[in-house]
């Protein structure tokens, strides 16, 4: 298990950290367009997807079984969880979607771009968060240290965006928001057994910031003067209690 958890960490952040600070390095000599930029931080972001390949020596065959496994139960437990993000979030922004789209058009914008994000935009990740380290960790530690420490390692692993495009966000508020998702992610996880569900989940959190005014702000510096905080407490409140009523009927 060490051996396995260590090639994940090296595989990990030598292939993002490699990638994020040739992006650092190209920023700082001047080339911060778009177009330099983007492609090595998507290329970065494929670093714990990688990790968790070579950790668990996986052939690109073996990938769809890897990614796709779980059951019909895995779905029904997404639902809720998705149902819960967007009606909390829909609540606290005063159901004020950014750029006041017509709320008929969200539907539309959330299956298309989170398909984006599953594939490139950050639910990448989730192979080998959820799909390796997690479950890896909990073969030796009970699940809250577990998601604890994922939540750390992966927090750490964000670091250098700081020095990319991040430098005006709290990374305290990061670290609190990344707390709150690896205990929702690691209960998708454990009760549902699937890869994708997870991937899923990260799509759709992440979409949410651009979706309802002021939940970006709120996430990068904890500003709260355009949301309403009872409603950001009781979707926490809920989505948490629920991850840990998952978690507890699975020990």
């Amino acid at each position: 298990m060490q051996y396995r958890v260590k090639t994940y960490l090296v595989w990990t952040f030598i292939w993002t950290w490699g990638f994020w600070g040739l992006a650092i390095v190209l920023k700082r000599l001047g080339y911060d367009t778009g177009y330099m930029l983007m492609p090595l931080m998507i290329v970065a972001s494929f670093g714990p997807f990688l990790g968790a390949k070579s950790a668990l020596n996986l052939t690109w065959r073996d990938l769809p079984r890897f990614l796709f496994s779980g059951t019909i139960t895995s779905w029904k437990l997404l639902l809720p969880f998705i149902g819960l993000l967007i009606l909390s979030s829909f609540l606290l922004s005063g159901g004020d979607p950014v750029g006041h789209a017509p709320l008929w058009l969200l539907p539309i914008d959330w299956a298309i771009n989170i398909i984006i994000i599953a594939l490139i935009g950050g639910g990448n990740e989730e192979p080998g968060w959820r799909g390796f380290l997690q479950p890896e960790l909990e073969k030796v530690m009970h699940v809250p240290l577990a998601t604890f420490l994922v939540a750390v390692i992966w927090t750490i692993w964000h670091l250098p965006l700081w020095w990319l495009d991040r430098g005006q966000n709290s990374f305290l508020v990061f670290f609190v928001s990344v707390l709150f998702m690896a205990l929702w992610l690691a209960a998708l996880r454990r009760a549902g057994g699937s890869v994708l569900i997870c991937v899923l989940f990260y799509a759709a959190v992440n979409r949410i910031p651009i979706t309802f005014n002021g939940v970006y702000g709120l996430l990068s510096v904890g500003d709260t003067h355009q949301i309403s905080v009872p409603y950001l407490v009781l979707g926490l409140f809920l989505l948490t209690g629920y991850s840990l009523f998952l978690i507890a009927k699975k020990m």
